[in-house]
């Protein structure tokens, strides 16, 4: 008799710049099948789909293996699309006065329409003033709309789109450390514990505290496809040669042999200072230390990366294991760690616990216009209706014959209650734009600047000065008639393209475009050469 309440197996997505990986769950909690791909340049880039064909292609690859085909799947977007805030909201409201409340501020914190975003939020701590702080997470529609096309032409429909710190949290810490219900202390911990993901072209940096919530969010844009670059450069060879001895060599000093450790090092160096700086924001805001740092992603798997932690920080290092939290075999030559994020969402979808879903409004809207051709539907043929009301009072009766007449006569296994989600006394820090290594991060935004900044008297700047623009999450920077998010927009400008500078006032710059064309874009995505 099949089990109409069994809780759904959902499948974990996880789609990177460069592979994906999927992993299911049975209901014990064990690994049912799981699987993974690498993705060839000019597919994804920096979290947007660049080719939808290409990955609709991997995608079908990577499930080729998975039986039985699963129907709806939780995925993560890169930390550099999605956008995280701490909000401050007072204190006792519920329901649709605490919506009212989160979106209120939201508006004043985001500088992009909240229609054009897709958004949840999970309360967190109250404070001491009387008032409450909830984690607010977003994302451009464009961008979750983009993969939600790409899975529904493979048949795979959303289920949810998580945050990947959270995700992480939820694959690496143990039971006793993991986000559970407000209030509770984790077994044995009196510190903070960090999650570093290094991967192939960012680094995740999140911070949990003590009561298993979320504290710090930030991104670092360098990650192992810096490393691979560097020693290709140096060593002049190409990027296959690069990749082999940097997973050969890595930062083991103690090998004779490794001459690529040095140029390592040198670019590794900006991922230990966005460690320090969130470490040291970690401690201002909340009076409290990092105990140990966990290490995840590919770039984890280096030979000698913990001991060269370990010397910069003074601190616990550890390379991460989801395997130590899950139940299942792992395949040789696909090692764990690469798994830590698509194990978290598999756990989002059986477990719940500490999580937000991005895609929650998004299902909302569709909900609505189905009931309606379905009311439609009834109203117009009589006989559709008595069929739909037919199955239903025969789904009806297969329930109570089995739950009130069979089930008591049958065996079960027993069903450990999993801990109710939401952290307490927390106060999460912004997610990073991937511009520069900071612990206060710049909000990630379809339309990425300050919102209504007023104008001051421009200085000018030394004639020639050059500018580049940094990488955006949309893939573009709006250029303004004038410095501030009020201003009407006359063109946009690409990451990567560099303008002479004419004039710098409070986060704007004023930049010569093609034609001798003026214009102002926001400086948090803005290098000066």
């Amino acid at each position: 008799m099949p089990d109409f309440f069994a809780r759904p197996q959902f499948l974990g997505i996880d789609i990177s710049d460069r592979s994906i990986e999927v992993l299911r769950f049975d209901n014990n909690r064990k690994i049912s099948a799981y699987n993974r791909v690498e993705l060839e340049d000019g597919i994804v880039l920096d979290g947007g789909i660049l080719d939808g064909k290409r990955l609709a292609a991997a995608l079908d690859e990577v499930l080729a293996g998975i039986r039985p085909r699963p129907v709806s799947a939780v995925i993560s977007l890169s930390e550099s699309k999605t956008f995280v805030r701490v909000l401050t909201v007072p204190d006792g409201l519920e329901g649709e006065a605490l919506r009212q409340a989160v979106e209120k501020e939201a508006r004043s914190a985001i500088p992009f329409p909240l229609e054009e975003a897709y958004a949840d939020y999970i309360q967190a701590g109250r404070q001491t003033d009387g008032s409450r702080t909830v984690l607010y997470a977003c994302a451009p529609r464009e961008i979750v709309d983009g993969y939600a096309s790409v899975l529904r032409g493979g048949g795979i429909e959303i289920a949810a789109v998580d945050i990947e710190s959270l995700s992480l949290g939820r694959a690496l810490l143990l039971p006793s450390e993991s986000p559970r219900k407000p209030g509770a202390k984790a077994a044995g911990r009196t510190a903070g514990t960090m999650i570093a993901d290094i991967g192939s072209r960012t680094t995740t940096i999140g911070i949990f505290d003590d009561d298993n919530a979320l504290a710090v969010s930030v991104t670092v844009p360098v990650a192992g496809s810096r490393f691979t670059h560097a020693i290709a450069e140096k060593l002049k060879v190409d990027a296959a040669a690069a990749e082999a001895l940097k997973r050969r060599y890595g930062l083991d000093r103690k090998d004779p042999g490794n001459n690529v450790a040095p140029i390592i090092e040198a670019e590794i160096r900006a991922v230990v200072e966005g460690v320090t700086d969130a470490i040291r924001y970690y401690q201002t805001r909340y009076g409290k230390d990092v105990g140990r740092i966990l290490l995840a992603g590919g770039s984890a798997l280096m030979p000698g990366i913990a001991e060269h932690f370990r010397s910069l920080l003074g601190l616990r290092i550890e390379i991460g294991d989801p395997a130590g939290n899950i139940g299942g075999d792992w395949r040789p030559g696909l090692p764990p760690i690469l798994f830590a994020n698509v194990v978290g969402l598999a756990l989002h979808g059986q477990r719940g616990r500490q999580a937000v879903d991005l895609y929650k409004t998004a299902q909302k809207n569709k909900a609505l216009p189905r009931l309606a051709e379905f009311t439609r539907a009834a109203r117009q043929s009589p006989a559709f209706a008595a069929v739909f009301l037919a199955g239903a009072f025969a789904l009806l009766g297969l329930s109570v014959f089995e739950y009130v007449l069979l089930r008591p006569f049958v065996p079960r296994p027993a069903v450990v209650a999993a801990p109710a989600p939401g952290p307490e006394d927390q106060e999460p820090a912004p997610a990073a734009e991937p511009s520069e290594p900071q612990p206060t991060p710049p909000p990630i935004a379809a339309e990425p600047e300050p919102a209504e900044v007023a104008a001051p008297e421009p200085a000018a700047q030394p004639a020639e000065a050059r500018v580049r623009i940094l990488p955006t999450p949309t893939g573009w920077l709006n250029v303004r008639q004038g410095p501030g998010s009020d201003q009407p927009v006359i063109t946009r400008v690409r990451p990567g393209e560099e303008y002479v500078l004419l004039e710098e006032t409070d986060g704007w710059y004023k930049i010569r475009m093609d034609g001798d064309n003026p214009g102002w874009v926001a400086a948090q995505y803005v290098g000066k050469e």
